[in-house]
């Protein structure tokens, strides 16, 4: 992510505009959110309390040695709704150029486009494997305080901060999905309500009991909003080119 924090990212507007609207049953609006997260950009970069250099707007907390970008294997938090949507449109104009591309190209036709967005909630939950019976993305338990520490990263836990991803391998989703419950809540692509501009949430995180983090339970914020608790998730996904 290192690569998406330079002064040309932050100075080109088609990253930050147009983000497409979901309602709360994650279907597709007809309008975008339109200029709302370049309007956004550019009033964070005023403020002098934000972790600012050369123009570039770093996630909260980047310097803070609990979450911050020397902890290469833990997710990345303190960042906007905003922020997550333009780095996924960062990644549609430069995947090809990460080392992750490689293992990506397997399963890319050549006449493809590749598409990067924030996942909506139906997806995030079939990713998980389902609501059901108040599950967490690997199953069911009988005592969530004595067995959820043996799988995730929750307040049960008390690590009292990130982890790396690949720390809860028993915890993965039925499609191999690392950290679905716990660690940090994740952005979805959709609203909550729609009336009031919030966002979905899912996942739990770190600092909560495990019982927020049943697949089942939804959280929401404005997209303005950030936290050492929030990061996301990116949904990836290719489409025949025309």
């Amino acid at each position: 992510m290192n690569a998406f924090y330079s002064l040309e990212n932050f100075q080109n507007k088609n990253l930050w505009i147009n983000f497409p609207k979901f309602d709360k049953n994650s279907q597709p609006m007809e309008e975008t959110w339109r200029n709302a997260g370049w309007d956004w950009l550019q009033k964070e970069l005023k403020d002098k309390d934000n972790e600012i250099q050369d123009g570039v707007l770093y996630p909260r907390y980047w310097r803070d040695p609990r979450f911050g970008a020397n902890r290469r294997h833990a997710p990345v938090v303190g960042v906007s709704w905003y922020e997550a949507n333009a780095y996924c449109n960062w990644l549609k104009e430069n995947y090809e150029n990460l080392p992750e591309y490689t293992s990506l190209s397997s399963f890319i036709f050549p006449s493809n486009e590749f598409i990067f967005r924030l996942p909506l909630g139906a997806e995030w939950t079939l990713a998980a494997g389902g609501e059901q019976n108040d599950r967490f993305a690997f199953g069911e338990l009988k005592n969530i305080k004595e067995e959820l520490p043996k799988y995730a990263n929750t307040s049960e836990s008390n690590i009292n901060r990130t982890t790396p991803v690949w720390m809860y391998p028993q915890g993965k989703s039925p499609h191999g999905l690392m950290d679905m419950t716990g660690n940090v809540w994740e952005w979805q692509a959709n609203y909550n309500n729609v009336g009031d501009n919030w966002l979905g949430l899912r996942g739990g995180s770190w600092n909560l009991d495990g019982v927020l983090a049943r697949v089942a339970f939804r959280s929401n914020r404005f997209p303005h909003y950030w936290s050492n608790v929030i990061g996301f998730r990116v949904c990836a996904y290719s489409l025949p080119n025309g």
